[in-house]
């Protein structure tokens, strides 16, 4: 095999009119010389399977006793730590607040402190993790940019004025654990459109003062969203087209048609009776339980029939066993 190899690319040579020897020797040079690689496209391929393309940082610090950060090239300020995080007061200089484009705050980090960001000019976005309970006052205050905020389903609490003057911001969506936003909380922010989670209690004076709301979803039913504490100077915009909000949870509605009727009662003993060719949607199951919360069951049902027959009305349930007795005691009286 090796002679017919020789062999053949003498043949080439010739027709080449390259000299044999001189290729001979060239291949032999080339085959005992080390051969060196492209640096450059090996740092590619290693970048490319890797992912260790590392990013220019333009400088870091501490914060705090252990608290870290960092701003890299890209206008990313990136926090480590644990507990509340003040901000980096007289640790960023001017122009290095005016780079910062987005804010990374990793897990651990359980508070962002009072005016943190405050007028943190070309923020674009924040991410928080799930270890934060709460955002303090003036926390993005004035951080006019800022058009993305993703809030942790761990958040409990917004504070003051916290995202006051944020006029790029057009939505939002508040998680169900939030109880409580605080006076101007969203006062002249860009908002048009909310979601608002379940387990709101209380909205401060002028939370959403000088905003465009038009569309207010809430992820809970009418009887809790009549519950919940409105101070008003400034939130009219929640409370005077309430045509415009739409319930996530439709207490009674089982089969998901946007009504409370008969049909729905004859689903859920059916579904109960049959599940095997009946069966309710997850939301619908949330719908059909309107007494006591403990599961569907033909209680449920016969709530719904009383529903039909006006004897109480959609807009009280869900409600317990004591509610319904003395609605019922009331409308026999």
């Amino acid at each position: 095999m090796k002679k017919k190899l020789l062999a053949g690319i003498m043949a080439l040579c010739l027709v080449g009119g390259t000299n044999v020897l001189e290729f001979s020797s060239s291949f032999n040079a080339n085959a005992s010389r080390e051969i060196e690689p492209d640096v450059d496209i090996v740092d590619d391929i290693l970048q490319e399977t890797t992912g260790t393309d590392e990013i220019e940082i333009i400088n870091s610090g501490k914060w705090g006793k252990s608290g870290t950060w960092t701003l890299d090239v890209d206008g990313v300020l990136t926090i480590s730590g644990t507990g509340s995080f003040p901000g980096l007061k007289e640790k960023l200089t001017s122009d290095e607040v005016s780079k910062v484009e987005g804010v990374k705050i990793e897990e651990g980090i359980t508070n962002i402190g009072t005016e943190a960001f405050k007028r943190y000019a070309n923020l674009g976005y924040i991410e928080l993790p799930e270890t934060v309970t709460a955002i303090g006052e003036n926390a993005f205050y004035e951080c006019k940019s800022l058009y993305d905020v993703q809030l942790p389903d761990s958040l409990q609490t917004i504070g003051a004025s916290a995202f006051c003057n944020c006029s790029s911001l057009t939505s939002i969506v508040i998680p169900d654990n939030v109880t409580t936003i605080g006076n101007s909380g969203f006062k002249s922010s860009g908002l048009t459109e909310i979601t608002l989670g379940k387990g709101i209690k209380y909205i401060k004076d002028s939370a959403f003062y000088n905003t465009n709301i038009g569309s207010i979803i809430y992820r809970g039913n009418e009887k809790s969203w009549k519950s919940i504490s409105f101070e008003t100077i400034g939130n009219d915009v929640l409370t005077k087209n309430p045509e415009n909000i739409t319930y996530l949870v439709k207490s009674g509605d089982a089969n998901g048609d946007g009504e409370t009727s008969i049909a729905d009662a004859v689903l859920i003993m059916q579904a109960l009776s049959n599940s095997d060719e009946y069966s309710l949607s997850d939301i619908g199951e949330i719908n059909a339980d309107v007494l006591d919360n403990d599961g569907v069951s033909s209680a449920d049902a016969l709530v719904i029939q009383m529903v039909v027959a006006n004897t109480i009305t959609s807009d009280v349930l869900p409600l317990t066993s004591e509610e319904l007795a003395e609605l019922t005691t009331t409308a026999e009286e």
